[in-house]
Order: structure tokens, then sequence, then C-alpha cells
């Protein structure tokens, strides 16, 4: 929000106009400025004992062309980057709107606007990133919601102030509740750190709240770096992309083409294939082998080969048979879903969630929750051989293994003969691990009943309780400390409160004036639009009579057609001058103001008409027509400079409302 300029600020600056403050930070300050063809920029100017540093500028001059490289309809551009002039500086598109920050905090985001805010900062993420830049600060408060839609801001502001500050020993860049694990613990930044902030972003966009809590900078470090974060209430249709962003190593993050590829599910023109790992999937294929052993057999086999390497996905692949002829026709049958719980030592701690859809069908989804009393959860549905098989399981833990596979029941050898067989699609879960299977029946001339089996490892729910609990009591430990420390304070701090009452209620006089000063402009900026139209009554009148009327010799007939002509383009302006103020706001100086436009407006159209029924009886043509007919010019004269006034008089009502309408809600304290 903008601020009015303190004493010290430049009214003027490499030839912009400096009109007010956006922010400070630690490498300079940031201006709303005028350029000289009248656009209004962001101006951020570098402190000054950090222009004196050679090195920076050499560094910067570096930075400024990939910063002017980077084009896109998602980002504020960087217009212009001066490392030669005394003091450096750099001038951005000034985005105006509302940020994310401040409508998430009215009502978070649902359905459509969450899945184009997504959109929206993939498309910025990537036009930055193909630049060779890096965001680095990327949150709600950088994402303005504008006329052209969402935009992110601050990319070039960003990559100025680490440059800035990484001459300074211990600055960390960024802001702390919104820095990637990397970022707090001063490893290498790479473009996985943005995409760990737009994981946040679009967590606190779905559910209001910060994925790692609120408190102070330190805290947040530590969630950030330590702890996981809670994604409760986050829409199922996103959550799979914000657990892939938040990922603390910045090698298993997802790029921003599998992000895009997951948003838009997958469709890229080709179809699903068996093999397709999904971006959700976050098991490792270890290799393929055939078995036949007997499910206690493969269980006992499976829990050993967990022990060893816990995160290993085996797939058991076997081949097709039957006829081609028969393989090109279609059949379906019954589809079985199970899910079993033979947990014991290590109970799930959330929600397993079972997804089943068979090619066009609605998708069956079985949701256990972890206090249900269920060990077996059936369900059913309908296969069909030429449709895709699709199988989605989300485990309790966010570090078990989940699973996305689409399958083509013909790669297990079934076909037209297969119809009515049985497909049984089973899930178990004991504390090792889950084994998922896709087993069709064996029946006459097609499957022999030969499953697909995946294994898949499963964290220790009960170990990551116990952990949890215990950073839960390091924490109120740390807390109690703390406390401790402030009461120890508060007998000198009563000794400053009477100076910090003063001071408050100095700032809060400056902050209510800067809010009135800042809605006084942006509502005299809406009403000016509502406007416009009864303002271009006097512009369209002025464009219309410069180019009718070009000062050449007319006939009285030629002149009275050229204000017929003109006469048209009058009413039609004040028509729709008059249609545009059906939700036009009121007020003591507004109402009066339209009503004295809209009559001066009418008597230049009737002082024109006057001229042209006078030109119908013509006199003596030899002179010039002001001089012909001098009382019908002087009327027109007239009326033209009441309209003028009219004009300049609502423009003045349209700023004294709003400053009167500001001052009523911004009144001082």
């Amino acid at each position: 929000m903008p601020s009015p300029l303190e004493d010290s600020d430049p009214r003027e600056f490499a030839g912009y106009e400096v009109l007010s403050r956006l922010g400070e930070g630690g490498s300079g300050i940031v201006y709303e400025a005028r350029d000289a063809d009248g656009s209004r920029v962001a101006l951020k100017v570098l402190h000054a004992e950090l222009a004196e540093s050679g090195d920076l500028r050499r560094r910067l001059a570096l930075e400024a062309e990939a910063l002017q490289r980077v084009r896109g309809d998602r980002i504020a551009r960087v217009l212009a980057v001066d490392v030669d002039a005394p003091v450096p500086y750099i001038v951005m598109e000034l985005v105006e709107g509302e940020t994310l920050e401040s409508m998430v905090r009215r009502e978070p985001l649902k359905g459509a606007m969450l899945t184009g805010l997504a959109e929206g900062l993939l498309e910025a993420l990537h036009d930055i990133h193909g630049a060779g830049i890096i965001h680095r600060d990327l949150k709600p408060s950088n994402i303005i919601y504008g006329a052209k839609g969402v935009k992110v801001v601050d990319f070039g502001v960003s990559s100025f102030e680490e440059l800035a500050t990484s001459t300074r020993t211990g600055v960390l860049m960024g802001t702390p509740a919104w820095l990637a694990p990397e970022q707090a613990t001063g490893q290498t930044v790479s473009v996985a750190a943005d995409v760990h902030n737009l994981g946040m972003v679009l967590a606190f966009a779905a559910t209001g709240t910060h994925p790692y809590g609120q408190g102070r900078p330190d805290a947040m470090l530590f969630r950030i770096v330590h702890q996981e974060p809670s994604l409760e209430g986050l829409p199922s249709a996103i959550r799979p992309i914000v657990e892939a962003c938040l990922r603390k190593d910045p090698a298993h993050r997802p790029s921003l083409y599998d992000l895009a590829h997951h948003l838009t599910g997958g469709s890229s023109g080709g179809a699903a294939t068996s093999g397709s790992t999904r971006l959700d999937s976050r098991t490792r294929i270890g290799s393929t082998t055939s078995s036949l052993a007997s499910p206690t057999s493969r269980r006992r086999a499976r829990r050993r080969r967990l022990v060893a390497a816990a995160t290993v996905l085996v797939l058991a692949a076997l081949g097709a048979g039957g006829w081609f002829a028969v393989q090109e026709l279609d059949a379906q049958g019954p589809l079985e879903i199970v899910y079993r719980d033979e947990t014991d030592e290590n109970p799930q701690l959330g929600e397993v969630v079972l997804e089943v859809t068979s090619g066009t069908s609605a998708p069956v989804v079985l949701r256990v929750a972890p206090d249900s009393s269920e060990d077996e959860v059936r369900s059913q549905s309908r296969w069909v051989l030429s449709e895709p098989l699709t199988v989605r399981y989300s485990p309790s833990s966010g570090q078990s293994d989940a699973y996305l596979e689409t399958f083509d029941l013909r790669d297990f050898g079934m076909n037209a003969l297969s119809r009515d067989g049985t497909v049984t699609i089973e899930l178990v879960i004991d504390d090792d691990g889950a084994s998922l299977e896709v087993r069709p029946s064996a029946v006459p001339g097609g499957s022999d009943g030969t499953p697909e089996e995946v294994f898949l490892a499963r964290a220790d729910e009960a170990e990551i309780l116990r952990l949890a609990e215990e950073a839960e009591e390091e924490r109120r430990a740390e807390e109690a400390a703390r406390q401790a420390e402030r009461d120890r304070e508060v007998q000198a701090e009563r000794q400053r409160q009477e100076r910090e009452l003063e001071a408050t209620r100095r700032e809060r006089l400056a902050e209510v004036r800067a809010l009135r000063s800042s809605c006084t402009s942006s509502t005299q900026a809406l009403w000016d639009v509502q406007f416009s139209m009864l303002y271009y009554v006097w512009d369209g009148y002025e464009s219309a009579r410069r180019s009718l009327i070009t000062g050449g010799s007319f006939t009285p007939y030629q002149y009275q057609m050229t204000i017929y002509t003109l006469d048209g383009i009058m009413v039609d302006n004040y028509n729709a001058a008059n249609s545009s103020l059906s939700e036009t706001p009121g007020g003591s100086r507004i109402n009066p103001a339209v009503n004295r436009l809209f009559d001066s407006a009418g008597d230049l159209i009737d002082a024109w008409r006057r001229l042209m029924d006078a030109l119908s009886v013509p006199k003596n043509a030899s002179g010039r027509y002001s001089d012909i007919y001098p009382s019908e010019h002087a009327a027109i004269d007239r009326a033209r400079d009441a309209l003028y006034s009219a004009t300049s008089s609502l423009r003045d009502a349209v700023r004294q409302d709003a400053a009167a309408d500001c001052a009523r809600q911004y009144p001082d304290p």
C-alpha cells in the first residue's frame, strides 16, 4: 500500500517524478513514480552506502541483462536497470490490484480460482526461470490480482536484493516464513526453491493458513527445515501438487513441466500407458520379475525385502496371450475392489484412500479413516476390456509410498472370451508395508489368473507420532524458557511504555493518513472510470469540431451539413453518457456537477442548431461566418466555455467527494 514521501525522499530521480513510497528493503527503497510520458512505474533505488561497491555494480550489470529478458503475461516486467548512475536503480511495471494475501484473508480460494492461480504461477515461474532468474521470494504479498488477472511481482527486486545483501556477511535473503529449507540453511539455491514456495503459496491460498503455522521468524525457519507441513483441509485435487512441492530435498521436487502436466490431468494428446508413473507416485521401479508363489509366501518374501530396501517397488508384469482376432473384440465383467487392514504394531495415522476408475465410468473410492473398526472394506464396479483401468493408492502418511498406475487388461491375457470373468483389485496393509494386487480370474479361453503385484514401502507411523510428540515437548520447553526471559524483562519494559505510547499514537496518525490518502486515490480513480463517458462529452465534442470544421471555406449549405454531422456526434455522446449513469456514485458535489454538465451540453447542442437554422436563410457570404452570424457564434462560444467549465467542475467534485468519503472512513484518531 503506498505511503506518503518522507522528508528525506527525493521528489525527482533520474528523470522520474517520485509520487509515493511502496516499500523498503535491505538494499533500497521502492517508490511509485511517473516517467516523462506520464506512465506510472515502480522505481527501486539502491541505498547510497551500497552504491559505493564496484563489485556490486559489476554483478548488477550482469543481472540486468537477464532481468530485462523476462517476458510474460503473468509477471511485472523489468523496464530498465541503470548500474552506472551515481545511485543504481531498477524500473519495473507498476501492477495495480489486490494481493493474494489480502484476498485469502477474506476467504480462501476454491475450484477454478485455485486452479487458475496454480496455472498462472506456473506460467510466471516458467518465464522467470527461462531467463535464468530465480525469484527466491515468492509469497502471497508478491502475487497481485489486477485487471489482467494474476501477476507475480518483485522477481527483479528480490534478485536485486540478494545481490546487494550478498555484500554483507550473515544476511539472510528472503522472508523467513516463505523460505525453502535450503535457503534457511544457507545451501545453494536453485529453481527448486521457487517450486517449494509455490507449494506453500497454494496451501495458503486453499486453506487460508500457512502450512507451517505462524510465529517468530526463528520458529518458522525451524519448522520449515525440520517439520512436515500441515495440509489439513487442502482439496484432494491439488494436494498431490502441494505435497510434491514441499519435499525437503530439492532434488526430489517436481519440475514445472511435471506440475503443469499433473494440473492438466496429464493430457498431452496421447493415451496413458500401463507403464506411466504420475506425479504423486513416490515409488521407484527396481526390477521386473515373474512370480507364481502363494499369497502367504509372497507376503513373507515381501517383508524380507522391505527390511533391506523399504522404498523399492517390484512389478510382476506377466505376458499377454490369445489370438489377435479375439483380442480385437470387446468384453466386460465384474470388478471387485478389496481393502484389508492387517496392521498390529504400526496403526495408521490418517485416512487411506483406494480409488479405482474403469474407463469413463465414475471412480470407485474406498476411504478408511484411522479410527475405523473395519478390517476389510469391499466395493464393486465393472471392467471393460477396451478401456484402461486406473488404480490410485494414497497412504495414511506422506512418508509412505503412494501409487498411481494405468493398466490394459489385455496385457494380462484377457480377451473377448474373458467376458463375465472377475477382476479383483486387492490392497493389503500390514506393519511392514502394503501389497496391491490386480488379479484377473482364470476363465476358459482367457486369462490364467496370474496377478500383477506391487510392493509399497510403509513408514513407521508409530515412530513418526513419537517423534512429533518429542518435537512438541521440545518446543514447549523452549517456549517456557523464552517466557521466563520475557518475565525478567517486564520491569525494564514498563519504564519505556510511556515513550512508546506517544510514539504509537504518532505512528497511528501517520498510518490513518496514509490509508486515507490511498483510499482517496483509489476511490477517485474508480469514480473517474465510472464517469469516463461524461468526461468524453467534452473531449468528443472538441475532437469532432476540430475534424469537421477545419477552417476552410464553406458554402452555407456545406456549413449546414457539417453542423448536422457534428450535431449527430454530440447527441450520441450525450446519450451514451446518460446511459452510463445507472450505477454511478452520488455525493453532495457530484450530483449537481453531473446535472450542470448535461445542461451545458444541451445548451451547446441547441446553440449549434440555432446556427444551422440561421444558415437556411443565407446572408451575404463574402466575409467570415462568425462576422455574418455574430450572435449565433457568440452563443456557441458561451455554451462551449460552459461545457468545459462543467467538465472541470465534475472532476473537482469527484476529487472532493472521494476525499470526503475517505475522511469519514479514516478519521484522525
